[in-house]
């Protein structure tokens, strides 16, 4: 029993020293030193490379115009695939300069358009009726400022519990902007030379316009790009060569284009606040501004149903020729003809 208890500190003591100089011979190891780690070297995994490469935020949304006070209609009437809150640095910056913006989210359309100077119509997903496709375009005749954004196609999810379905579900500007010599692709365009995030494309200003006065660089993201045909020119193209994801073909691409009176983007995402500041993203939003107060339109276009001869969806009826008198003998009373009643808007 003696024997055990002088020998217990003894075996502490072996224990003690086979870890010290165990621990130094794992160290020894590791490095060339006995003191020191060799140090991880995974560059994947450092917060830098993580993220993706954006451009500098800053600057503030300003416009230039000057003069009374115009009033700006936004759609929210056609199932449109934005928030009121997406696109907050246009409209405030549109209130802040002494102008009114309303949103239209039902009843007759083009007795909005009446009482407006502008009308900013985003990613709808519902289509526009004909009476309302021709309201706009009097409207446009008529000197109002349009402006139409749009992105790509979304999958929907249809169905119930036992039968789902999914259904793509598009851009309808088509009707609107079709009139103008204006159209959005199908698909998304892409850079792969922006490996960690490769649906940012860049934009550069093309010709000269006031659209992109002070501007060198867009950004945007998940943008279609968007075909010009007649009287509609580029106004700012993609700075590389992207790619469009329905054809994945390389090409350049108009991104910002205009008719007239009439200017479409291919983006929605860049009027957002967490991308307004981006590149000079917060001028052109200013430009756009500017663009939508700085027309002259007509006051009371387009016309309701009942007055003049030209009415959204056509022409309005003639009254026709009175029914004969009633009775052989003449004696019956004239019946008069029928009053046409204006179709609805």
């Amino acid at each position: 029993m003696r024997a055990r208890e002088l020998l217990r500190p003894l075996g502490v003591f072996v224990l003690v020293v086979a870890l010290v100089v165990g621990g130094t011979g794992l160290a020894g190891f590791a490095t060339d030193s006995p003191n020191e780690y060799a140090p991880v070297e995974n560059e994947q995994f450092q917060p830098s490379n993580l993220l993706a490469a954006e451009s500098e935020e800053t600057g503030t949304v300003e416009m230039e115009a000057s003069g009374e006070q115009k009033t700006v209609v936004v759609d929210m009437a056609h199932g449109n695939a934005v928030a009121e809150s997406d696109i907050d640095p246009l409209t405030s910056t549109l209130v802040r300069n002494g102008h009114e913006v309303r949103i239209h989210r039902q009843g007759s359309l083009n007795a909005s358009l009446r009482r407006a100077d502008a009308y900013v119509v985003a990613t709808p997903r519902q289509p526009f009726t004909p009476d309302q496709v021709a309201g706009i375009r009097a409207f446009v005749d008529a000197g109002g400022r349009l402006l139409l954004l749009s992105e790509p196609p979304r999958t929907a999810v249809e169905g119930g519990l036992f039968s789902v379905s999914l259904t793509t579900v598009g851009d309808t500007n088509t009707g609107v902007a079709s009139g103008y010599g204006l159209a959005f692709g199908d698909g998304y365009l892409y850079d792969l030379s922006n490996e960690r995030h490769f649906k940012r494309v860049v934009a550069e200003p093309e010709g000269d316009s006031g659209l992109t006065e002070g501007v060198d660089r867009l950004a945007f993201h998940e943008a279609v790009p968007v075909t010009t045909g007649g009287a509609a020119t580029a106004v700012a193209t993609d700075a590389d060569e992207t790619t469009l994801s329905t054809s994945r073909r390389a090409g350049t691409h108009a991104l910002v284009a205009r008719s007239g009176e009439v200017v479409a983007v291919g983006d929605t995402d860049f009027l957002g606040s967490e991308n307004a500041y981006e590149a000079d993203n917060e001028v052109f939003i200013g430009n756009l501004a500017d663009f939508l107060v700085s027309g002259d339109k007509t006051p009371g276009a387009p016309k309701p149903p009942s007055e003049g001869s030209e009415r959204p969806g056509g022409p309005a009826p003639r009254p026709g020729p009175a029914p004969p008198t009633g009775g052989s003998g003449g004696g019956g009373q004239p019946t008069p003809p029928a009053t046409p009643t204006p179709a609805p808007e």
